[in-house]
């Protein structure tokens, strides 16, 4: 019987540590550093694999003079990207982003889920097209931790122009 409660206590010290780490502050930055190397990289496939299978996505993007907004799942979402990353590839842009009041929260009942906000403030440069333009936005996630790493379950942004 104490071996069994040991062998319990330890699993559960596992899951609750695995996911601080894996869903700090820090980790929750790093991940999205990465998709954002990703997404400059035009590799929409490994963006998308990062994706659970019940993603939902709402967008509400202010930055064209038409208002884009994205709402649905992960093959609505994975169908844009790609369409994105055909045009990341060909247009080389090069992008500075900074994060600001950035925070992830995990409740004690889902050790392994952070809820992921922060204010976007990006840069992006264009050469081949000459564009140059500075954008904000509002963005919260839900990050899980799965077997096979860290994962993005839902994004909600809304971007807009930014003086900067």
């Amino acid at each position: 019987m104490s071996k069994l409660f040991w062998l319990t206590a330890f699993a559960l010290a596992g899951v609750y540590v695995t996911g601080y780490l894996s869903l700090s502050e820090s980790s929750a930055n790093a991940f999205l550093n990465s998709w954002e190397k990703l997404s400059l990289d035009g590799n929409a496939h490994a963006q998308c694999e990062l994706l659970t299978d019940d993603f939902e996505v709402s967008i509400k993007d202010h930055t064209t003079p038409r208002d884009a907004h994205i709402e649905g799942g992960k093959e609505d979402f994975c169908a844009h990207i790609k369409t994105i990353s055909a045009a990341m590839a060909l247009l080389q842009p090069t992008t500075n982003v900074r994060r600001e009041n950035f925070t992830a929260t995990r409740s004690f009942a889902h050790p392994w889920t952070a809820d992921v906000s922060y204010t976007e403030f990006r840069s992006t440069s264009i050469p081949r097209a000459g564009i140059q333009q500075n954008t904000e936005s509002e963005d919260k996630l839900v990050l899980v931790k799965t077997f096979g790493g860290v994962k993005i379950q839902r994004l909600e942004s809304e971007a807009w122009l930014a003086d900067e």
